[in-house]
């Protein structure tokens, strides 16, 4: 633990596929000698299990965990949630947990990986493509998603994605949701282009290689374009 010094620690709890537990012997066997027939009941003594632990080992850290619109399992207030999943159904998510606070990843906004081919070729599940101003038009408008959520990620899975393609597929579209995170107040997209233009120029000049925003011609003369 002493590896990772921030007092957040995510310990993750994505995708758990539980039928591969009913293959192990070892697991189906300890669950019949506590008579646990529900596998979220097992979930959920793993996840109080792995709490106490890491507060035995530092009782200042504070977890977060992963959680989508499918998953009932039971927090304790002081845990953060990373909510993984569509913005209709954050309300209903933050309504069951009305004590956490949230960082959020939405599929309709966030997902970078998305519009880009499946692993066979078709299209992907989260398809469209999030451009700029997809991600730039995020907007926590409700009082609950203003009180609950600490912040947002933006995520670029990486089952189509390597090192030759990273930096064109996260630039400047991650530093559009920065843009939207520091400043609440939805701008003009002409002063958003001059500003993620300006931010390109610097990555540019840094050693990144990012994706154009638009033709050169566009972000030299925002306004003949928007």
């Amino acid at each position: 633990l002493s590896m990772f010094p921030e007092k957040l620690v995510h310990v993750g709890g994505d995708e758990v596929d539980t039928s591969l537990w009913k293959k192990r012997d070892s697991i189906t066997k300890w669950m019949k000698k506590r008579n646990i027939t529900d596998y979220n009941v097992l979930s959920q003594l793993y996840q109080d299990r792995q709490k106490r632990i890491i507060k035995k080992l530092d009782k200042s850290r504070q977890l977060a965990y992963w959680i989508f619109e499918g998953e009932h399992l039971k927090y304790q207030p002081d845990d953060v949630l990373h909510y993984w999943g569509h913005s209709q159904n954050f309300s209903d998510i933050a309504s069951r947990n009305p004590s956490n606070k949230f960082i959020i990843s939405y599929v309709d906004y966030l997902y970078l990986d998305c519009g880009l081919s499946s692993l066979v070729g078709g299209n992907s599940w989260c398809d469209p493509f999030k451009t700029f101003w997809t991600i730039y038009s995020l907007d926590l408008k409700s009082a609950q998603e203003k009180a609950s959520i600490l912040g947002a990620e933006a995520c670029m899975w990486s089952e189509v994605v390597n090192e030759d393609v990273l930096e064109y597929k996260l630039w400047p579209r991650a530093a559009a949701l920065s843009e939207r995170l520091w400043n609440s107040n939805l701008a003009s997209k002409t002063s958003v282009v001059r500003r993620l233009s300006a931010q390109g120029a610097r990555l540019r000049s840094r050693g990144y290689h990012i994706n154009p925003l638009s033709a050169e011609y566009c972000e030299r003369h925002v306004e003949e374009c928007w």
